[in-house]
């Protein structure tokens, strides 16, 4: 450990390690992850490697800091959303309309959609976890569209012996013929095929998220989804809005707005995927900006001066 000059772990104790710790917080000014992270690998290293019990470790903890997210107004949803290539406008309305993550919003297949229920179900988001969240009416057109584009992807891909879609093994192995099934095909489906690691076959996965690096300076009808996330980058820009926004925003937004027209937070919780409704509490600060009603007593000090 270079903290201790490279001395041995064995020769280290619990007063050691507390210092160490310590030092991350105090000096280093870590945020908690990195500290638990550090903390975990003193465990594994004495506990399992070295089967040295270490115990009673009373180091002196980073403190979780409490971010407010940042969130548009309905304003600059629209403005956003407007300023975004064609190919992309549905993505970022899927974003905002229905909650999703980003890799939420990548991985639906046309199975997940229900234009009878308006519902859309999310296939093991985070945690791997199945939910259920709204689909927006206004967007069901633009939907049944691009599952036609889909479609004719997936004919196309049918006509040269493709192996179909991409899988996880557990569901290839569970449901061995949905690759070739339609139902199965991916909402927004990659413009390149893959081949399967497993199987050497040709599959089409759905649009990626790796292509951040590539610019983005003009519509684009091809382009993966990392260049969506560069796009909404500079569709902010283009808008006027001064905020570090993102994808993510979108889902900030979503929620945001549900609270303020009244929605309770249980509510919420669900159509976000939260697994504790603690989570969702800190919408209630970003509202709170807004609607408190409270004026600044420099308000006052012009109406006297009046």
């Amino acid at each position: 450990m270079y903290f201790y000059h490279k001395q041995h772990p064995a020769k280290l104790g619990a007063a050691d390690i507390e210092r160490f710790l310590t030092h991350l917080t105090v000096d280093r000014q870590v945020a908690p992850a990195t500290q638990n992270i550090a903390f975990n690998a003193f465990m594994f290293i004495y506990n399992k490697v070295l089967r040295i019990e270490m115990i009673g470790i009373q180091a002196k903890r980073s403190k979780k800091q409490v971010n407010i997210p940042v969130v548009f107004t309905r304003a600059e949803v629209s403005q956003v959303i407007a300023n975004l290539p064609a190919d992309y406008q549905i993505m970022a309305s899927l974003l905002y309309g229905s909650g999703l993550r980003l890799s939420e919003c990548l991985r639906l297949r046309i199975k997940d959609l229900d234009f009878d229920q308006n519902t859309i179900t999310v296939r093991q988001g985070k945690g791997n976890k199945d939910r259920v969240t709204l689909l927006p009416p206004n967007l069901i057109p633009k939907l049944r569209d691009n599952i036609l584009l889909s479609k004719s992807v997936f004919a196309h891909d049918m006509s040269l012996h493709y192996a179909g879609t991409t899988m996880s093994y557990a569901l290839a192995r569970k449901y061995p013929h949905s690759q070739r099934s339609f139902s199965w095909q991916f909402l927004f489906p990659s413009t390149r095929l893959c081949i399967d690691a497993r199987t050497g076959e040709l599959k089409r996965h759905h649009i990626h998220h790796s292509v951040l690096q590539k610019a983005v300076t003009k519509a684009v009808t091809k382009a993966v989804t990392k260049a969506v996330t560069k796009a909404v980058t500079k569709a902010v820009h283009n808008a006027g809005i001064n905020k570090p926004a993102s994808c993510h925003t979108f889902r900030h937004s979503f929620a945001t707005h549900l609270l303020e027209q009244g929605t309770d937070l249980r509510t919420i919780q669900e159509l976000l995927g939260h697994q504790d409704v603690t989570t969702i509490e800190i919408y209630t600060h970003v509202i709170g900006r807004y609607t408190t009603g409270v004026k600044s007593p420099l308000e006052c000090l012009v109406q006297v001066a009046k």
